[in-house]
């Protein structure tokens, strides 16, 4: 059996959306067919920029329709973080500095992201709500089962 958590976006006090939530740090287990048989892709995003950044991630998932998205991640400059397994070829991300207006962003996918951490599946994250930010991804490709692919943020 599945266990859902649900979050509220809640204005002035009224209920205004529920979506289900993973925590951003969950590790998922494995699912039973084809997804879990299929070999996983560590990825990371590393920070070559000379300030701190945040991120976040999308990623195929087998909870999810599409893309499973999640944030925020804080990323030093110099440092390495692992955002997702997938099974998937494909990951998008989008990334912006915290010292300066520096910004990884794209059109593969365009979200309204919730300012707090999050993860949930990106048709919850198509509606515009007080507190989100609406943002397009970047997308790279990589070949599926290959072991740790990482997103290098530069200059």
């Amino acid at each position: 059996m599945k266990i859902r958590r649900w979050a509220g976006v809640a204005a002035a006090g009224l209920i205004l959306a529920l979506v289900p939530v993973v925590p951003a740090d969950a590790n998922v287990p494995a699912q039973a067919g084809p997804a879990a048989r299929a070999a996983v892709t560590q990825v990371n995003i590393t920070n070559r920029y000379p300030h701190q950044v945040q991120a976040f991630v999308g990623y195929d998932s087998s909870d999810c329709a599409n893309w499973m998205v999640r944030g925020w991640f804080v990323i030093d400059s110099g440092d390495t973080t692992h955002v997702a397994n997938t099974s998937g070829s494909s990951v998008l991300f989008w990334a912006e500095s915290n010292g300066d207006d520096a910004v990884w962003d794209g059109s593969a996918l365009t979200v309204n992201i919730p300012n707090e951490r999050f993860g949930t599946c990106d048709t919850y994250l198509q509606q515009a709500l007080p507190g989100t930010r609406r943002l397009g991804m970047r997308m790279r490709t990589f070949s599926a089962g290959t072991p740790t692919y990482t997103i290098i943020l530069t200059p």
